[in-house]
Formats: C-alpha cells, sequence, structure tokens
C-alpha cells in the first residue's frame, strides 16, 4: 500500500509531465500502453499527458532513462 510521501511524488511526477507536455511542440509518436523497459502497465494519465508527443516508458523508468542519457550527453 502506497503511502502519503508515494503518493505525493507519483502527483508531482505527472504534474512535472503535464508541464513538459504543455511547454514543448508537438512530437508525434506513439503512446504505448505497457512500459518498454519494465513491462508495467503505462498509467491512463501519463499517456493522457504525453499524447501527440509519444510515450513508451512508465515515469520511474523514462526518469532512469533521461538521467543515464544526462550523464552520457553531459
Amino acid at each position: 500500500m502506497a503511502d502519503d510521501v508515494d503518493m505525493a511524488n507519483d502527483a508531482m511526477l505527472l504534474q512535472l509531465e503535464q508541464q513538459i507536455a504543455a511547454r514543448q511542440p508537438a512530437q508525434g509518436g506513439a503512446v504505448a500502453e505497457d512500459c518498454e523497459d519494465c513491462g508495467e502497465v503505462i498509467p491512463e494519465g501519463r499517456r493522457l499527458a504525453m499524447a501527440g508527443r509519444g510515450c513508451t516508458r512508465c515515469i520511474e523508468c523514462q526518469g532512469r532513462h533521461d538521467r543515464k542519457r544526462a550523464v552520457i550527453y553531459g
């Protein structure tokens, strides 16, 4: 069962995704139902927030992916 901190973190991450999606121009791309990294279902809120931009990873896996890219590309 998720505690208050987990729920607050999830809400913050979803809000951040929505803000990023609103700032960036649409890039197209499919929105997957399951994460390509972990195989878990991508929450509907994330899929809706990423509509038009494309989404193939859940929030947690996308965060790991972005951090790895930041290390590689600085």
